[in-house]
């Protein structure tokens, strides 16, 4: 049985979802710290923001939605 056909230049979807997925991760790490750092006025205010361009009311930072798909992805993975 061969293996996946590579073509030069193109990276086979499983690494690109797997870059994807590890960027993501990285992205839910990072609004973790960011929201750690900020006053409760500046969570806030980001809450406001995120609302005022489309984010959905659902939580500011989307965590729990950020994380389903995490989960989701890294099960699709195996």
């Amino acid at each position: 049985m061969s293996g996946p056909v590579v073509v030069a230049g193109v990276r086979p979807a499983r690494t690109v979802q797997q870059e994807l997925l590890a960027e993501l991760k990285a992205a839910h790490r990072l609004l973790a710290v960011a929201l750690g750092c900020m006053t409760p006025a500046g969570k806030a205010q980001f809450a406001r923001q995120a609302e005022t361009m489309g984010l959905g009311k659902d939580g500011a930072s989307r965590h729990h939605k950020r994380q389903a798909v995490i989960a989701r992805a890294e099960g699709s993975l195996l």
